[in-house]
Parts: C-alpha cells; structure tokens; sequence
C-alpha cells in the first residue's frame, strides 16, 4: 500500500522526483528497459539482506510488493481509464454477456447457508462479500 505519513513521504519525494527526472530524460524507445532496471535495483538493494543469505521469505516478500504494487496501479488508473474506454466505445460482447450472467446471480450465490453470506459484484465486475449479520 503506498499510502504512507505525510512525514515519510517529505523524507523521500525529492529524492524520487531526482529521480523521476533523470528517467523522464530517457528517450521513449528505452523507458522501458530503464524503469526496469531503477525498479530492480531498487527492490534488490533494499531487500537485501544483512548476512547477504537470501531466502524464500525474502523472495516471497518481494514478489508481494510488486504484485501490490501492479494491483494498486490498475485498480486505480487502468481500471478507471478502461471504465471510461467501455463508456464511449461500448463493452466487449463476451464481458457483457458474463456480467449479466453474473448480475443474474447476485443474492442467489450462497457461500455459506449457516452465516448467510452471499456475493454481488461492483461496476468493474469485482465480488463483494455481504452478509446478513452485518
């Protein structure tokens, strides 16, 4: 999650906006190649370890912040710019079809019968869980 304290973020944003920088100079042909590399080292030098001893632990650790990371990143702009592109080009029939399929199903999909808790699902086609306790 990136949202860290406003104190920790003024520690550390003019040294990435340098760094920002210095990769919005790399032609478009390299940006690639680039971000990979400044997102590899990144990750590798801070990850470290100590005793120079990887582990899976590490490994494990890595992988979920760039899975959160890449989550985060389309949850909040690809999936909105993706929202927009269906508004003004129309939904991919298949979508459309499953989406209804699955609208169909709200308040029918029954997880569990002894807690009553059963799924809907929002705008982007993402389940919420809810349930009759709450």
């Amino acid at each position: 999650m990136p949202y860290i304290k406003n104190e920790d973020r003024k520690e550390l944003n003019d040294k990435i906006h340098a760094l920002v920088d210095s990769i919005n100079d790399v032609s478009e042909d390299n940006i690639d190649g680039v971000l990979n590399y400044v997102i590899t080292t990144l990750l590798t030098n801070s990850m470290r370890p100590d005793n120079k001893k990887w582990r899976y632990k590490i490994f494990n650790r890595a992988i979920g912040v760039l899975e959160c990371v890449k989550l985060e990143f389309y949850r909040r702009l690809v999936g909105q710019y993706e929202a927009e592109c269906i508004n003004s080009n129309g939904d991919v029939k298949a979508y459309k079809e499953c989406l209804k399929d699955i609208e169909s199903q709200k308040n029918k999909t029954n997880i569990s019968e002894e807690g009553g808790i059963w799924v809907t699902y929002d705008e982007f086609g993402y389940p919420r869980f809810e349930s009759e306790e709450f």
